[in-house]
């Protein structure tokens, strides 16, 4: 496993309960986490993989996790401390409100044709449409979209697109009011 397949989530930082459960803080936001399967603990400079039984967000930044085989607050003293990280090919997470990743990003500017086939949402207007192509011009990407027969031109900025999940073929972004209107 290279650590640059993944992505650092934040780190464990105490229990909550007698369960098992543990505090994980993140700088990052990250959307559909209700649905994260599983997550690496940096121990003795290796990833190994932990499947999640349950999460809640706390916070922003924060989420509460039971973890499958950490059934007890002794058993999840063990890990706290424990670097936690995602895979790259799971999900590309939100660093703030304003835009994904910026490592992430350059990735997926490297790789715009993997993006076909995706739908595009905003979070105010929700489903705007399925990317069907791209212009990569430089500084300034554009997604072509489909709806109702219609092409749509999305700018393809750091300030817009909110979050990728690859696992779901979604593309989340906060669109300036109008620009879906061009």
């Amino acid at each position: 496993m290279k650590k640059d397949d993944y992505i650092y989530l934040g780190s464990l930082v105490k229990t909550h309960g007698a369960n098992g459960k543990v505090l994980l803080i993140t700088k990052h936001q990250f959307e559909e986490y209700e649905k994260l399967e599983s997550v690496f603990f940096e121990i003795n400079k290796r990833l190994v993989p932990f499947f999640v039984s349950t999460i809640r967000q706390k916070s922003n930044d924060s989420f509460l996790i039971v973890f499958d085989n950490i059934n007890n607050e002794t058993k999840a003293q063990e890990f706290l401390g424990c670097n936690v990280f995602l895979k790259k090919t799971h999900a590309i997470i939100n660093s703030s409100k304003h835009g994904c990743l910026e490592q992430d990003r350059d990735d997926i500017l490297d790789k715009l044709s993997d993006l076909i086939g995706f739908s595009i949402i905003d979070e105010n207007s929700g489903l705007i449409g399925e990317i069907i192509n791209y212009h990569d011009i430089p500084s300034n990407p554009i997604l072509i979209c489909k709806k109702d027969n219609k092409e749509i031109l999305i700018p393809f900025q750091k300030a817009f697109i909110l979050s990728i999940i690859e696992k779901n073929k979604t593309v989340n972004g906060n669109f300036p009011e109008g620009l879906l209107d061009l």
